[in-house]
């Protein structure tokens, strides 16, 4: 839409109005990351661990 809403043969070309392409590219502006936050990578989920062999068995004491 960037291109679109600085090129008007662009706009033509793709069938688009270039106010319609205007108002698109306005309201990308706004929703930006914020530039301190664009560096950071972003957070991995935790991997869950596999459970320990024989976990849910109990011990047998000895009698």
């Amino acid at each position: 839409m960037n291109i679109a809403a600085h090129s008007p043969e662009f706009a033509k070309k793709a069938g688009i109005k270039q106010s319609v392409a205007k108002e698109f590219h306005k309201a990308d502006k706004k929703k930006e990351p914020k530039k301190a936050d664009a560096g950071k990578p972003a957070p991995t989920p935790k991997k869950e661990s596999a459970p320990k062999k024989g976990g849910d068995k109990k011990m047998d004491s000895k009698k």
